[in-house]
């Protein structure tokens, strides 16, 4: 290593409070993220991701890796093995009750100053109670995260006292459905009709010979 990168290491390494993992040489830093106080140590385990593109650019001026919803962040000074410096790597872990939509994609790396990767890690709701008999619901289970849910029904139809079964509305039992004439009820629907001499024009009824 050149004597005035080896210094500029030395400088940054004289100014920077970190840990080191005396198994792996790495220097670790743990950043608050979203109200989290403290982030776990986690492993340096990427197969398939190189770092060889890597540079140290944001070694070198402090610059952090961005904020994504749901998750804290672990900035990890790594050794870039083909450049032989120092590289940082932005590793995420969702909070309690989100997931990484992909466990492959966790990781940020740095380049001319810019957090980049080939997709960024994204925190969703780790909520698998629809996928289980839907939930209990009869018709719609929509997932609102930290393992809560809500059941819904298809048009036409009610919510029932148990928040999960749905059942006929009676259209026709409200003003008659809007009806001019007579509302014939169905399931899920309704329609009207017209008495003898009249045909439907929409819910009203016009002459037949008008």
């Amino acid at each position: 290593m050149p004597v005035t990168s080896l210094y500029s290491v030395l400088t940054f390494l004289s100014l920077t409070c970190f840990a080191v993992n005396p198994e792996t040489n790495e220097h670790t830093k743990s950043r608050r993220g979203q109200g989290e106080n403290t982030v776990l140590k986690q492993s340096y385990s990427m197969p398939g991701i190189t770092l060889d593109d890597s540079d140290e650019t944001c070694f070198y001026n402090h610059v952090t890796p961005p904020d994504i919803q749901h998750a804290v962040v672990e900035t990890t000074y790594v050794m870039n093995e083909a450049k032989h410096r120092y590289v940082m790597v932005a590793t995420y872990k969702c909070m309690g009750g989100y997931k990484l939509r992909s466990n492959k994609h966790n990781t940020l790396f740095c380049k001319n100053l810019i957090w980049t990767a080939p997709r960024a890690p994204e925190c969703i709701a780790d909520d698998d109670s629809c996928e289980e008999d839907n939930g209990g619901c009869a018709h719609y289970c929509t997932p609102e995260g930290s393992k809560k849910y809500a059941c819904s029904c298809y048009d036409g139809y009610k919510l029932g006292t148990d928040a999960k079964s749905c059942s006929d509305t009676d259209e026709c039992a409200i003003e008659n459905g809007g009806c001019q004439h007579e509302c014939v009820n169905t399931e899920g629907s309704f329609f009207c009709t017209c008495t003898e001499g009249f045909i439907p024009k929409g819910r009203n009824c016009v002459g037949k010979y008008s």
